[in-house]
C-alpha cells in the first residue's frame, strides 16, 4: 500500500473513531440544604435525588446511584456522583436537564419536585458537556423545594372507590389482576388555574386500591388527608387514578382527562367518594403493523393563546406543532421552542402531506405509527408559531404550548388499522373556569339558567352533580353546530359554577347542554357585543 494513502487512511479512521466517541463526564452533584433544614428537613427520615438528565434526550445514558447521601465532612451539604454518557451526536458545551427531588412526596409541596427558574421560565437545571473523560464536582445549589408545615390543620378520611366495570378482564387488553395489574390514588397537586385547589396536603395511607370481596371489579383505599394550617374547608386538591405496570396500559396507566378534584370538609369529616370509572385504557398489545393517522387542527377564528387568552392571528401562522405520548409524536421528550421542533411533528396548511385544502386554517400532517407501538389512548397537544408568540404575556419558556393547559390534552386511540385513520381538532376559542361551591353533595343532576342573561362580557352556570362522573359543558349557535367545549373533565359529587367569556363569538343566540352519567340538559343563553 502507498505509504501516503495508508497515513491518510489512518488519519480517516482516527476521525471517523473521533466522530462515533461518546462523550462520558464524571459529575458531582452538591445540594445545599442549610435552607431546608431550617423548613424541617431531617437527614434519614428526608432524602434527595437527582433526576433527569435524560428527560430531553433518551441517548443520554447515566449510571450510578441518583440518591444523594451526607457529605461527612460538610453535613449541610448532600452528594451524589454519576456518570453521564453522550452519543455520538453530543458535543461539548451541550446541555442536560436535571432536577433535585425530595422524599418522601407528602412531606414536600409539588410531591418534592423542584420548581422552575421563576427568572428565565426554564423548568429544570443545567448541566454542560465538556471533554470527554472529565470529572466535574458541581458547585453546591440550594434546591427549590418547600416542605409541607402541617401546624394545626385539619384532617380528612376519604376513601376512593374505582369502578373497574368496562375494562376489567382477562389478559391483553384489559386489567386483569392475574398478571399483575394493580390502581392506585396519585397526586395530591395543586392547580394555577383554580385558587381553591392547593398544594400541601398530607397524606398518610396506601394509595394502592384493594379489590371488593364481593365485587372484584370494584376497588377502593382510605387515605388520611391533612389540609396544610391556614386552609379552611373548601379547599381542594387535584388527584388521578393510575394503573401498573406501565407497558400494560396506555399513556403508562395514568388517567388521560384532566386532574380530579377532592374539596376539604370540616375536621375530623371521613366520606366514602361515590364510584368513579377512571379513564385508563388498557393496551391491547403493540401493532403488528404500521398504522397511519390524519393529525389536523382547525385554527378557526377567535382560535385563544392559553397564556394570555390573546387571539391568535391565523393569517400570520406559517405551521403549526404536535407532541405527544407517544414515540411517533416525540414521547413528550424536548421543550415548545423553535429550536426543538425536530422531536415535533410540523403540521401544514399548503396542501401537503395530507393537508386537504390549502389556505383553510386547517394545519395537518400524516404520522405513521411503527409496528410494536402500544395500542390504546395516547395523549397530545398542538402549538401555534407566529411573530411575536415567544413574548406572550405570561409565557414561561415553553411559548409553544399555546393551546391548552396541562392536564387538557386530546387524546387518540392507537389501533390496528389498514386505513388511514384521521383526527380533525378545534382550537380552543374560549376562556372557562370552574369553581367548586362548599357544600353537601347534591340529591340530582340540575343545570341551572346561566347569570346575567343577556350578558357581555362573560357569564357564569352553576350546575350540580349527585355522583362523580364525567361532565362535559358544549355551547351550540341557533343553528345546531358546535361553537365551543367549556369542559370535559372528571368531577367529584358537588355544586359547581363556570364562568365562560365568549372572546371572539359572534352575538346572538346559543344553547349551552351539560352532559353527565345518564344525564343530558339544555339550556339557552343570549351574548350581546
Amino acid at each position: 500500500m502507498n505509504k501516503r494513502f495508508f497515513l491518510l487512511f489512518l488519519l480517516i479512521a482516527a476521525d471517523i473513531h473521533l466522530l462515533n466517541a461518546q462523550i462520558t463526564n464524571t459529575v458531582t452533584f452538591k445540594a445545599d440544604i442549610t435552607e431546608l433544614l431550617t423548613q424541617g428537613f431531617t437527614p434519614g427520615t428526608h432524602t434527595l435525588r437527582v433526576e433527569g438528565l435524560n428527560w430531553d434526550n433518551g441517548n443520554i445514558a447515566v449510571s450510578g446511584d441518583r440518591n444523594m447521601a451526607q457529605d461527612p465532612n460538610n453535613l449541610n451539604t448532600y452528594v451524589a456522583v454519576l456518570n453521564i454518557s453522550g452519543d455520538a451526536n453530543t458535543h461539548i458545551g451541550d446541555s442536560a436537564r436535571y432536577k433535585f427531588k425530595g422524599g418522601p412526596d407528602n412531606a414536600f409541596v409539588n410531591g418534592g419536585w423542584e420548581s422552575g427558574d421563576p427568572v428565565s421560565g426554564y423548568d429544570g437545571r443545567a448541566f454542560v458537556f465538556q471533554a470527554n473523560g472529565s470529572t466535574i464536582i458541581l458547585t453546591p445549589a440550594s434546591p427549590r423545594l418547600e416542605m409541607i408545615q402541617t401546624g394545626s390543620g385539619l384532617q380528612n378520611t376519604v376513601t376512593f372507590v374505582a369502578d373497574l366495570t368496562q375494562i376489567y378482564g382477562s389478559g391483553t387488553g384489559y386489567f386483569d389482576p392475574s398478571r399483575g395489574d394493580i390502581i392506585e390514588v396519585k397526586g395530591f397537586w395543586g392547580n394555577n388555574a383554580d385558587t381553591n385547589i392547593v398544594d400541601g396536603f398530607l397524606v398518610s395511607g396506601n394509595p394502592v386500591m384493594a379489590a371488593d370481596p364481593f365485587n372484584p371489579k370494584f376497588y377502593s383505599t382510605t387515605l388520611t388527608i391533612g389540609i396544610p394550617a391556614g386552609n379552611q374547608p373548601g379547599k381542594g386538591t387535584g388527584f388521578k387514578f393510575k394503573a401498573s405496570p406501565d407497558d400494560h396500559f396506555s399513556n403508562t396507566g395514568w388517567e388521560v382527562t384532566a386532574n380530579r378534584n377532592y374539596y376539604f370538609g370540616a375536621d375530623d369529616t371521613t366520606v366514602t367518594l361515590a364510584a368513579i370509572q377512571p379513564s385508563i385504557s388498557p393496551a391491547a398489545g403493540p401493532l403488528t403493523n404500521s398504522m397511519t393517522a390524519l393529525y389536523q387542527v382547525n385554527l378557526v377564528e377567535g382560535s385563544l393563546n392559553r397564556f394570555d387568552n390573546s387571539v391568535i392571528p391565523r393569517s400570520q401562522v406559517p405551521f403549526c406543532i404536535l407532541k405527544g405520548a407517544a414515540p411517533a409524536l416525540g414521547n413528550w421528550q424536548g421543550s415548545w421552542t423553535l429550536t426543538d421542533t425536530a422531536q415535533a411533528v410540523i403540521l401544514n396548511d399548503a396542501g401537503l402531506d395530507g393537508d386537504k385544502i390549502a389556505g383553510d386554517h386547517i394545519f395537518s400532517s400524516r404520522v405513521t405509527f411503527a409496528a410494536g407501538t402500544a395500542t390504546g389512548l395516547s395523549p397530545y397537544k398542538y402549538g401555534a408559531y407566529y411573530p411575536g408568540c415567544e413574548s406572550v404575556a405570561g409565557v414561561s419558556g415553553n411559548y409553544l404550548d399555546n393551546s391548552a393547559p396541562s392536564g387538557a390534552d386530546f387524546s387518540f386511540y392507537i389501533r390496528e388499522s389498514s386505513s388511514v385513520l384521521e383526527v380533525l381538532n378545534t382550537w380552543p376559542t374560549v376562556v372557562s373556569s370552574v369553581e367548586r361551591i362548599p357544600g353537601e353533595a347534591p340529591a340530582s343532576y340540575s343545570l341551572d339558567q346561566n347569570y346575567p342573561n343577556p350578558f357581555n362580557p362573560e357569564t357564569r352556570i352553576r350546575y350540580t352533580l349527585p355522583v362523580s362522573c364525567v361532565v362535559k359543558l358544549d355551547v351550540y349557535n341557533a343553528m345546531g353546530e358546535h361553537a365551543a367545549q367549556l369542559l370535559n373533565a372528571g368531577q367529584s359529587a358537588g355544586t359547581y359554577e363556570l364562568t365562560f367569556s365568549p372572546a371572539n363569538l359572534a352575538s346572538g343566540m346559543y344553547f349551552y347542554t351539560l352532559t353527565g352519567d345518564n344525564f343530558r340538559a339544555v339550556k339557552k343563553m343570549i351574548y350581546l357585543k
